[in-house]
């Protein structure tokens, strides 16, 4: 391949690139599927779309079985960005990822799939076990995944050679088919044991990114954080070890180490009033409350059973030996004077003492002394937690053969005043599983983790990922309800009802008026409600109003709704909407009425009402409720796979918000039925009596049936005897039964308890001529009307330039001549006035650049219509008047007025002009001197 670049300069460069030699690097296999821990990294900007680009990649891989999830996670660390919220699932199989993504998806993470977000983390601790967390087989797994891994550890194993007082290698002693647990037990073989896994973990997390600001150690472990802080070379540090193990092991045997859940104090405390302070030490402080004792035997069994005694738990540590006691006294001399044959170094990475628990100095890491009283001081772990922390460490990661300190990592954290939740810790040992689990949790949390490192087998084939989804974030101002608090207008509020804002209870009369404001912004699921083309106010939406007056006026029952004219939703503006409650009769039954206008923001209020819809609500005497037998003996299931399809097909385009029909039965006249409603207007169905979208669904198994039969879209006409038992429902069983031209409901919870029921329903045929949107901005129209002037003086000079347009001329023609004479007239303030013949086409291209040329100039420039002949003398009448368009005819002289269209006025198109739907555009650019005259038709 070649790359070229041409500079502005003149400076031309060109690269050939040559193939790449094969790799001498031998393939390595793909491990049988199952077998190898996979990790699936997420990120987004936002939890947001964290979640929704975990749902997703769930979705495509469920369409896509066959894919490798090895290859979907390596495209998944090598093609996408990393942003600050994350997730990472990490399992072995399809099953098991595919389960931590959904998870993720529903926000629920846990287990192996986990979640957060990469903020200021703090710093980073890499925090090396000591004795006891060796296992036989440590890391034979993760040779076969890591080279990086195998390689370190060959090497280290390799520097024990001839350091080690055994009949095998080192790397035997772990991995070979006779390893045994009781052997690799031995200090002698523990500790370089330890020391061989750690460092090929910490080679392995180095080559991964991992790059730590601070390293401690417990025990053993502080040599192996000594050495790849770079204190000693391997060599050296493998003399280190190997002296100490062996010095260790050759301590007096018949000690015992007993971990107790006490403070330190109250341990010091004890062994003094039990007077045992010179032959029981306290060797490790391992957490607030976790105290390990060492010394002889029968001692140590009477200071732990004291605790016991008391009721604290106590655990005997299967160890050898007496460890941090007076038994390892004889060892210290000796293996002070081969701490002194090595060479030490600058660390190049700050190491926390856990035998001072501050940041060892250099000076202290090269004194022999320091590493051999190592041996017998008391390990203070608790106290290098306390220095990590206060050093700003947000990150704690235990490295070990196995898990071993990272629970008490945890407790002393918790003991910590102020601690933030924002604090991770994770245990990094050769189990490949809990390593990348381990290295996933510190990813999500802000831990730099260079994971295409770790994918370095090329998978089978190429994943192509889903793109990314975006988290869409309107610029606009979001869509919110314009009702407000109405005690603040001295109203009475509806309980935050969705529709109705507020109630008015007038100071006299019995009467009651329900105000709501209602629109396609603020209700955007009304949309979703389309009939013949028209986005209509469902039916089902009166009867909420109603059942909301009912309860406001101490009403049981709807008798009665009629929908007189449905309401056309207009697509911008709003529409308002009053349910005017009159007083009760003898029998305590009320009128209602349901009123709408268009909602004008300018202040005018003087658009007319339109009854839409009237009926009486009444105190029914009780009557008991429909309960019914669900689907009994004989129903039969309906298909509903098309069903909404039918139904739009017929006229009945309903979107999701009204798609809530979910199942349908059949028995002779009665149908039985399950609705739902969307998940997003749950919230505003339990603020209302009986959401119009759940009702709306009901009446879709009538609309189905009349379209069964071949009948046409229908809407609700009336509703009788509706009672309403159980508010805010969001899910229904319902009971139809034919009637005569209508149906009966019932509708219960899941449960067969009566919510509502409908003694009739009436439907009828849409009507389109019945269907008037109300309009927002009233319309206006030009209207001439007479001019009302003093004639001009007989004898008066016209004092004005007279250019006539003759009808019938071109139109180009036309213009180009008068642009001429008016252009000649711009200088001085003289007057020029412009004659066209009303209704020709060429006076109206001329009359348009005039009143271009009026704008400019006003008062010189005059424009004179005229439907018959127009004498000087009229036109001396025209320009007195001081009109810039004045129309001549035999009815004298008018002048354009806008006036709005009343209601009761109609207006028809022009046959001049073309057909009824033409716009005719006129206009002049006086600069170039040509016109544009076109006709758009819609």
């Amino acid at each position: 391949a070649a790359v070229s670049s041409f500079g502005i300069s003149g400076t031309n460069a060109h690269v050939i690139l040559e193939e790449a030699p094969a790799s001498a690097d031998p393939v390595r296999p793909a491990p049988s599927p199952g077998s190898e821990p996979v990790v699936w990294n997420l990120s987004a900007p936002s939890e947001k779309g964290l979640r929704k680009q975990a749902e997703k990649l769930a979705a495509f891989l469920q369409e896509a079985p066959d894919l490798d999830v090895y290859g979907v996670g390596h495209a998944l660390t090598a093609g996408r960005a990393v942003f600050g919220h994350r997730a990472a699932v990490v399992g072995r199989t399809r099953e098991e990822l595919l389960a931590g993504l959904e998870s993720v998806a529903t926000g629920q993470p846990s287990g192996d799939a986990v979640t957060g977000h990469a903020g200021d983390t703090g710093k980073l601790a890499l925090v090396f076990a000591g004795q006891g967390s060796q296992r036989v087989g440590m890391g034979r797994e993760l040779q076969g995944l890591s080279p990086v891994f195998a390689a370190a550890f060959d090497e280290v194993c390799a520097a024990f050679d001839g350091l080690l007082d055994a009949d095998r290698p080192l790397r035997e002693l772990i991995l070979g088919a006779e390893a045994d647990e009781e052997t690799l037990a031995q200090t002698r073989y523990a500790q370089p044991a330890v020391f061989a896994v750690e460092v090929a973990l910490f080679r392995l997390l180095e080559s991964l990114g991992v790059r730590p600001d601070f390293v401690a150690g417990h025990s053993i472990g502080e040599l192996v954080a000594a050495y790849v802080a770079g204190v000693w070379s391997l060599p050296d540090a493998a003399r280190l070890v190997a002296a100490r193990g062996r010095l260790m092991q050759a301590a007096p045997a018949g000690g015992a180490m007993v971990s107790l859940r006490v403070t330190e104090s109250e341990v010091r405390a004890s062994l003094e009033a039990l007077g045992v302070a010179d032959t029981v030490s306290v060797a490790a402080v391992n957490g607030p409350r976790q105290t390990v004792i060492s010394g002889d035997t029968e001692t140590v069994e009477r200071v732990a059973e004291q605790w016991r005694a008391q009721g604290h738990r106590t655990k005997k540590l299967l160890v050898s030996h007496a460890f941090h006691s007076a038994h390892m006294d004889g060892a210290l001399e000796e293996f002070r004077q081969v701490a002194a044959t090595v060479r030490c170094e600058q660390p190049r990475i700050p190491v926390v003492s856990a035998d001072t628990g501050q940041v060892a100095s250099s000076e202290e890491l090269a004194d022999p002394a320091y590493w051999a009283g190592h041996i017998r001081r008391t390990v203070r772990f608790a106290d290098a937690v306390h220095c990590l922390r206060n050093e700003g460490v947000g990150t704690f990661l235990e490295v070990a053969g196995h898990q071993a300190v990272v629970q008490q990592i945890e407790e002393i954290l918790e003991a910590l005043p102020a601690v933030s939740e924002d604090v991770t810790v994770a245990s990094v040992t050769p189990d490949p599983h809990g390593l990348v689990g381990a290295l996933a949790r510190s990813h999500v949390t802000g831990t730099d983790v260079d994971w295409p490192a770790w994918y370095t087998r090329t998978p089978a084939t190429t994943v192509d990922l889903p793109t990314y989804p975006f988290d869409h974030h309107p610029y606009w101002l979001a869509p919110h309800s314009p009702v407000g608090d109405a005690r603040r207008f001295g109203l009475a509020d509806t309980a935050d009802h969705p529709l109705l804002g507020a109630l008015v209870t007038p100071a006299e009369g019995e009467g009651l008026l329900l105000s709501g404001l209602l629109s396609l912004r603020t209700h955007p699921w009304l949309a979703d409600h389309v009939i013949a083309g028209t986005t209509l106010l469902p039916g089902t939406a009166f009867l909420e109003f109603a059942l909301q007056a009912a309860r406001a006026a101490d009403c049981e029952e709807v008798a009665e709704l009629t929908l007189e004219r449905p309401l056309v939703l207009p697509p911008q503006g709003a529409v308002q909407i009053h349910v005017v409650v009159q007083g009760a009769d003898e029998q305590g039954h009320r009128a209602l009425a349901v009123h709408a206008r268009p909602a004008e923001r300018d202040g005018e209020h003087d658009h007319p009402w339109t009854c839409h819809a009237t009926g009486v609500i009444a105190p029914a005497a009780p009557r008991p409720p429909h309960a019914f037998e669900w689907l009994p003996a004989g129903t039969v299931p309906l298909d509903l796979a098309d069903a909404y399809s039918r139904l739009a097909d017929d006229g009945y385009t309903y979107g999701p918000a009204f798609q809530g029909l979910r199942a349908v039965w059949s028995s002779g006249a009665e149908f039985y039925a399950e609705v739902e409603i969307a998940e997003a207007q749950r919230a505003d169905a339990a603020r209302c009596g009986l959401h119009p979208a759940l009702l709306d669904a009901v009446l879709h198994v009538l609309a189905l049936d009349g379209l069964a039969d071949g009948g046409s879209a229908q809407v609700p006409f009336s509703f009788t005897g509706v009672r309403l038992r159980a508010l805010g429902a969001t899910a229904l069983r319902a009971r139809l039964r034919r009637t005569d031209g209508g149906a009966a409901i019932t509708l219960t919870d899941s449960a067969g308890e009566v919510v509502a029921d409908v003694s009739s329903l009436a439907m009828r045929a849409i009507d389109a001529r019945g269907v008037v949107p109300l309009t927002r901005r009233p319309l206006h129209t030009v209207r001439w009307v007479p001019l009302a002037t003093e004639a001009a003086a007989d004898g008066a000079s016209l004092d004005a330039v007279v250019v006539r347009v003759p009808a019938g001329d071109a139109g180009r023609q036309a213009v180009a001549g008068v642009l001429g004479e008016v252009q000649s007239h711009l200088a001085g303030d003289g007057r020029v006035v412009v004659v066209t013949a009303s209704g020709d086409a060429a006076g109206a291209a001329v009359g348009g650049l005039v009143r271009s040329v009026q704008a400019e100039y006003p008062g010189r420039f005059f424009l004179v219509e005229a439907e018959t002949d127009c004498e000087e003398e009229v036109l001396r009448t025209a320009v007195a008047s001081g009109e810039p368009r004045v129309r001549v005819s035999d009815d004298g002289l008018s002048v354009p007025r806008l006036t709005r269209v009343t209601q009761d006025a109609t207006a028809t198109a022009d046959p001049a002009f073309g057909p009824e739907g033409t716009v005719l555009v006129t206009g002049a650019t006086g600069t170039l001197g040509r016109v544009v005259v076109r006709h758009l038709v819609e």
